[in-house]
């Protein structure tokens, strides 16, 4: 029997989202930057918010095929299950100051399951997807990124309304960064670009 588990909630796997290389330190700008701080305040907010509602989610989908015999692999699915309870928890007990690899790893699970097609050919596996409505919650979840991502661009024409040309000048890498990062329309490429705006500020990736 296919493994349809894995298909259809592909999400539990850990993604690795990175940017191409670490910013030089002479190259950082202050982390407390206003921009900065809403920023992180926004996407810790979406995280925990989305990511609670996806956990419930998963756990009703999980324990609603288990009782119906229709899980091909308990542990794995299981172990899949506890993979992303895990990483919401990580970030939910953080008090306020989450570690960044852990909201990125929470996040990018959130957009893997918003950006995922559920394109089937088994018919049993269709089937499971109708049952549970898993197009549907995507689809709500796919929504909550997308108001995510147009609430950034919102804090970023506020702040950059606020800076005289000095500072505009001083600042030049954040005005590149939101070009590129308005410059995509695919939800996984504006999260790495998220995960660039926070390397600007205080590096993460590529470190020990």
């Amino acid at each position: 029997m296919k493994n349809y588990y894995i298909i259809c909630l592909g999400l539990i796997l850990v993604v690795q989202h990175c940017v191409t290389s670490p910013i030089p330190d002479d190259e950082q700008i202050d982390e407390h930057n206003k921009l900065y701080i809403e920023v992180l305040k926004d996407l810790t907010e979406f995280a925990l918010k989305t990511g609670d509602e996806l956990r419930e989610f998963i756990t009703k989908v999980v324990d609603e095929m288990e009782q119906n015999n229709e899980l091909p692999d308990k542990d794995l699915s299981h172990r899949q299950q506890d993979k992303f309870v895990k990483s919401f928890e990580k970030v939910k007990n953080s008090e306020g100051d989450p570690n960044m690899l852990d909201l990125y790893t929470l996040t990018g699970n959130i957009i893997d399951f918003a950006t995922d097609e559920f394109t089937v050919k088994d018919e049993q596996t269709k089937k499971v997807i109708e049952k549970y409505k898993l197009v549907e919650f995507s689809e709500k979840i796919r929504e909550a990124v997308t108001k995510f991502y147009d609430h950034i661009s919102e804090e970023f024409e506020t702040y950059a309304h606020e800076l005289d040309e000095t500072q505009k000048q001083e600042q030049q890498k954040l005005f590149d960064w939101h070009k590129d990062f308005s410059g995509t329309s695919e939800l996984k490429d504006k999260f790495n670009e998220i995960v660039s705006f926070f390397e600007l500020f205080k590096p993460t990736l590529g470190k020990e």
